[in-house]
């Protein structure tokens, strides 16, 4: 039985989060969302992801897009850092800055954070966290994100180069075990 595209996008973004030691997690929701504009939130999201990967050199991120309760779109962005001095405050007013604003060539508009009316929360993980939230993406189905109309990779991992930054065999192994252990329990 070949894997579906859903399962290999869950396992790509849960192998990933499991091999990194993430310790930020940055959620940037998109509060007035409008498929009519969706191109215009495709363009920002990819600006917002190049912007952050070029801030952050010696960093990996891992990106995922979801959707909340309002069926509006959220970028999930995780964070391992080689340089833990950078504060969440200091990533949260990257991401508000101007450098993100630009003038759509579609449409003329002038688009910047203010306009699409995003919000960013910010916290801090731990390995409790991160093996939680892998076993709930394993265990059930990824939101629907082609509501957004959107022309976007839901998982993606940026910066990988920083090989440093990633976990031994043994340690991946062992969360993936904590992982497993977990999806099984919420399935009794």
């Amino acid at each position: 039985m070949s894997e579906t595209s859903e399962d290999r996008s869950k396992r790509n973004f849960v192998d990933n989060l499991l091999s990194y030691n993430f310790s930020k997690e940055i959620r940037i929701y998109f509060n007035e969302y409008d498929s009519e504009y969706s191109h215009l939130y495709s363009k920002l999201i990819k600006r917002l992801k190049k912007y952050l990967s070029n801030r952050l050199p010696n960093s990996v991120l891992l990106t995922r897009i979801t959707s909340n309760k309002a069926q509006h779109p959220v970028l999930n962005i995780f964070v391992a850092l080689d340089d833990e001095k950078v504060t969440q405050k200091e990533i949260r007013s990257w991401l508000l800055s101007n450098p993100l604003a630009y003038t759509d060539k579609q449409s003329g508009e002038f688009i910047d954070c203010d306009t699409i009316g995003i919000s960013i929360t910010g916290r801090f993980s731990n390995e409790e966290l991160l093996m939680g939230y892998a076993s709930t993406v394993k265990s059930e189905r990824p939101h629907n994100i082609e509501i957004f109309e959107m022309n976007i990779k839901r998982v993606t991992l940026m910066n990988s180069k920083n090989h440093h930054l990633k976990l031994t065999t043994q340690q991946i192994k062992h969360r993936k075990k904590l992982v497993r252990e977990k999806v099984l329990a919420k399935r009794k």
